[in-house]
């Protein structure tokens, strides 16, 4: 102990009197990471990035993940890996079993030192449950000497014979549970696996609070008997109702059997606001304004335009802007989703100031490039949305690793808004 305080005062004062001498060549923080991607290959996370171009040279990196979102938890994560050279690219393999897992990336310098703060995250849907310990089987009875054993009668089934094509007898398909897994995901869990027409997404689900607020819902992923629903960001211990419709229907244990429909009267289920939701708001009549400054339901933005110019790494910047056309005061935040395929798939939502009509996207890889905006009221309610799409050509060959498209977040820069969250702890060192 006294040996590696001495030692470290020593080097200390080794780098105190260099830096004093040869200011040239003191150290500063590199750059941000952008351009994260990632997708599950076979069990693995394969991740890719953009090298850090601001500050110091990276002579590594570190690829932090979490079991929830890095950026809306201050920068909590579980755990990193650190590549062993500045390589833009990483295998994950290591990683806690759960249903999402969130990336993010901070390139190291050659003395150590870490990028400043997380600029992006990326989610994966793993599918997988926590691993419970397996509970041991009680000790059976030894039978005393004097007891004899009477063997059962076997009776005659009663069951009813399967009929091919027909769901077995007692299917039924129902909501079983419904729980908040962060501040804008909700997982719904059903009896039997989950078929729904991609054109019925949109009127497959709706939750709202006990006010009969309801809740905007950006995205739907569904795996077996599981469906993950991202929304706008919810609030806090407030008690939602989450409804499932009749478009979807169940899978039954024969594949041969029609689909069974869901049962109005186990379609609905309750939970809770993440404990990382906003704030609620308690209505106070006397601060209320009038219905007529302040809609019910803020109305959709206008304008909006998308502006590409190519950027760093074979990538593009771009910039969009759009007009608020509501009152002023009437919108809290706006939120903005990306989609690297016209449409078909999203980012999960990132939610900006409502004084700010515009954003810088950077590290946008070519494709068919759209961005959604929704306009959210101080009361948590949302516009219908707007959104557009642009063709942006390659600018060189395409990258070999692409993009899983959902969830990627590459909002960098907004005007009026802070960059990105600083990088704070493990949660084993939380107190």
């Amino acid at each position: 102990m006294h040996i590696h305080i001495k030692l470290s005062a020593i080097v200390q004062s080794f780098a105190l009197l260099a830096s004093l001498l040869s200011p040239a060549y003191a150290f500063a923080a590199p750059g941000g990471v952008t351009g994260i991607q990632a997708e599950v290959v076979e069990g693995e996370v394969r991740v890719r990035w953009n090298a850090a171009t601001d500050g110091d040279p990276a002579a590594s990196y570190r690829v932090y993940y979490n079991t929830e979102s890095i950026l809306e938890n201050d920068g909590e994560y579980d755990d990193f890996e650190e590549t062993n050279d500045p390589v833009t690219q990483h295998i994950l393999r290591d990683f806690p079993p759960s249903m999402e897992l969130y990336i993010s990336v901070l390139a190291v310098g050659p003395d150590g030192v870490e990028s400043d703060f997380f600029l992006e995250e990326v989610n994966v849907f793993l599918g997988q449950e926590p691993e419970e310990p397996l509970e041991e089987p009680p000790p059976e009875e030894e039978p005393s000497s004097s007891s004899q054993e009477i063997p059962t009668p076997t009776l005659p089934s009663e069951e009813e014979p399967s009929v091919p094509g027909l769901p077995m007898s007692g299917e039924v398909f129902a909501v079983v549970s419904a729980e908040s897994i962060s501040a804008t995901g909700v997982l719904v869990t059903f009896s039997l696996p989950v078929v729904l027409a991609p054109d019925q997404a949109a009127n497959a689900f709706m939750i709202k609070n006990s006010s009969g607020t309801q809740l905007a819902l950006t995205r739907l992923t569904i795996a077996g008997n599981r469906v993950q629903i991202n929304t706008e960001v919810q609030e806090r211990n407030v008690a939602y109702i989450v409804e499932a419709s009749s478009v979807l229907q169940g899978r039954a244990a024969d594949p041969t059997a029609s689909l069974v429909t869901l049962s109005p009267a186990q379609d609905k289920g309750l939970f809770l606001g993440h404990g990382m939701g906003k704030e609620a708001r308690v209505f106070d009549p006397r601060g209320a304004q009038s219905q007529s400054s302040i809609p019910v339901q803020p109305r959709d933005i206008a304008n909006l335009n998308i502006r590409a110019t190519p950027g760093g790494n074979n990538r593009y910047d771009v910039t969009v802007t759009w007009r608020d056309t509501n009152p002023p005061g009437a919108v809290a935040s706006f939120e903005v989703t990306q989609s690297p395929d016209n449409g078909r798939t999203f980012s999960a939502p990132q939610l900006i100031p409502g004084n700010t009509t515009m954003v810088t996207l950077r590290g946008v890889p070519a494709g068919e490039f759209g961005v959604a905006v929704r306009a959210i009221s101080s009361f948590g309610t949302a516009s219908a949305g707007v959104f557009k799409s642009v063709a942006l050509p390659p600018l060189s060959t395409p990258d070999d690793l692409s993009s899983s498209g959902v969830g990627t977040a590459a909002i960098l820069t907004m005007a009026g808004a802070v960059m990105g969250w600083r990088k704070m702890r493990t949660k084993s060192t939380k107190h």
